[in-house]
């Protein structure tokens, strides 16, 4: 039996997204869509993944409308997968703070997606509304029950940018592709790719995934795919694009870390998608020089920063902030290795009650941030409201129990930190209020190469961290198993990997209160001592639409923007 999707024009099943932020998702980075791919891998820093993003980060639900037996396809409209502008303008720039090392979806961080956005065409799109709709395939859905098979049916008559046809041995070939990567390729671990027909496959996963849905859209670089033919020559994917995408690279025009061009594609399957004959992509690595770009005219559009947040606004810029990536210390000592005290999980709890999270969300964020002890964004569906004043700010709780510990003194505690994406302004504050406890943070402030080889070579008990919120499933890879890299200590806890493989097989009516149920055992083991939620910034001028991140759409894509007055 098949729990197909199978997507009608308009309809499609909310989500919310991920930040990703960033590589499989929990991403060390504040913005999780404009991280170098240098500063880590697939379960490095600069993801959020988003977007590690990932992700950047990177949160949807790869649920299924129900069991359809004998499901009837629709051919989707062309407003299924994004808005619609009236009519086609001729130019965007769009401008992110740091540039990507490389194009091959493969290898790329997807903290840099936005730079293959434009040219790459994901399997399965989520609009701006956070619904999933098609795109390369019409049709999806998990095969009987446990998360283990998933079926795909393609788009017809889709040709690539270098003129190859979509197949399902094609798709099967990218997948492979994508399989050997050691940068997104644990994503498909295990994997077995069985092409069922001309314009149709089904994944055979070794372990059960219940987020295929979300993996296999735009918001993850697996699901935007590779023509077959350049697949013969993948060398050129560093430099150039080779996508069914609404874009094609113009390599002439794009200078390498600094101006990426890109021409509207005459193939692609939904014109009404494609609003601007050129699409560029500007890297600035300034904040201030952004906004100044943006009140000149130079740049329509961009990432933005909470530093220029107030003045963009100010200036008559759109600016839209999305609450992504969180925040806090990461208690990762908690066998007592290092530290002590950390082995304690009274000493963790203590260190949660005695952080004022309005204060500091406040201080550093304004009304742009949100205050959580969760490791779940607050409104989300993993967010679990029973716990959500499980650490309500308390210092005299947080001295008691410290000395039933046996630390009524308090304790010095090693911490690195890094000054990138506001880190370290979050560890001062941090630091000040463990002080009123007796706790000596000792901030150890590095570059960012250095912190993330500090954090995951486990050289210090704690560390101030900035991890996305993706959903459940694929955070607690990046952050509560034994192999997750901020985990470097290797603990584990037999309720916690119960909990999870539960929820890897659950159906999607019984996933999300397990997923609940894990937010809630990580809050009560003090793992970490998340303290907010730190907004993602779009700006953009005054006359531009599809300027939008919310809930279920925490990245601007850069091919959902429009032009109002053209």
């Amino acid at each position: 039996m098949i729990r197909l999707n199978n997507v009608r024009a308009g309809v499609g099943r909310r989500r919310r997204r991920v930040v990703s932020a960033g590589v499989v998702a929990l991403a060390l980075v504040a913005s999780a869509c404009g991280g170098d791919d240098d500063s880590t891998s697939a379960t490095g820093a600069g993801a959020t993944t988003e977007d590690a993003t990932a992700t950047t980060a990177g949160s949807a639900t790869s649920e299924a409308t129900g069991d359809t037996g004998s499901s009837e396809t629709t051919t989707p409209s062309s407003t299924e997968g994004g808005t619609v502008s009236a009519c086609r303008s001729d130019s965007l720039v769009f401008a992110v703070s740091a540039a990507s090392t490389t194009l091959d979806p493969a290898t790329l961080n997807q903290a840099a997606s936005t730079f293959i956005q434009p040219a790459y065409e994901p399997l399965i799109r989520r609009n701006p509304a956070g619904d999933y709709v098609p795109g390369l395939a019409v049709e999806w859905g998990y095969v009987g029950d446990g998360n283990t098979e998933f079926a795909l049916t393609l788009r017809e008559g889709v040709t690539f940018s270098d003129g190859a046809e979509l197949t399902a041995e094609g798709v099967k070939a990218h997948f492979e592709y994508m399989q050997a990567s050691p940068v997104n390729g644990q994503l498909l671990t295990g994997a077995t790719f069985e092409v069922t027909g001309p314009l149709e496959l089904t994944m055979k996963l070794a372990s059960p995934n219940p987020l295929l849905e979300e993996l296999l859209s735009q918001d993850w670089v697996i699901g935007m795919v590779i023509s077959p033919t350049a697949l013969a020559a993948p060398e050129q994917l560093a430099t150039s694009t080779a996508g069914a995408g609404q874009y094609v690279l113009d390599t002439d025009a794009t200078l390498s870390g600094d101006t990426y061009v890109y021409r509207a594609n005459p193939n692609y399957h939904d014109p009404s998608q494609v609003h601007f004959d050129t699409l560029t992509v500007r890297v600035i690595t300034n904040p201030n020089s952004i906004l100044n770009a943006l009140q000149s005219g130079e740049v329509d559009a961009a990432l933005g920063d909470f530093t220029t947040a107030e003045g963009a606004r100010s200036a008559g810029l759109q600016v839209v902030a999305q609450p992504t990536v969180w925040q806090g210390l990461g208690l990762l000592d908690r066998g007592g290795t290092l530290s002590a005290p950390l082995g304690d999980q009274r000493v963790r709890q203590a260190i949660n009650y005695a952080i004022d999270r309005e204060a500091i969300t406040e201080a550093l964020y304004a009304g742009d941030g949100v205050a959580s002890s969760q490791v779940a964004l607050p409104g989300s569906e993993d967010y679990n409201e029973e716990t959500a004043d499980m650490y309500a700010y308390d210092p005299d709780k947080a001295r008691e129990l410290l000395a039933e510990a046996g630390y009524p003194d308090g304790f010095a505690l090693p911490t690195i930190s890094t000054s990138f994406a506001n880190i370290g302004l979050a560890g001062q504050a941090i630091a000040a209020q463990l002080a009123e406890v007796g706790i000596t943070l000792e901030l150890d402030e590095r570059e960012i190469n250095g912190y993330v080889g500090g954090v995951f070579g486990a050289e210090a008990p704690a560390a101030v961290l900035g991890l996305g919120s993706p959903p459940v499933y694929i955070g607690a890879t990046v952050a509560l198993m034994p192999t997750s890299p901020f985990n470097p200590f290797k603990t584990e806890d037999a309720e916690l990997m119960d909990l999870y493989q539960q929820a890897a097989a659950a159906a999607p009516e019984d996933r999300v209160a397990l997923s609940q149920q894990i937010v809630a055992r990580v809050q009560e083991l003090a793992w970490f001592a998340p303290v907010t939620f730190t907004p993602v910034y779009v700006f953009g001028a005054p006359e531009l639409g599809g300027i939008e991140v919310n809930e279920r759409n925490r990245l601007q894509n850069p091919v959902e923007i429009f032009s109002t007055e053209c």
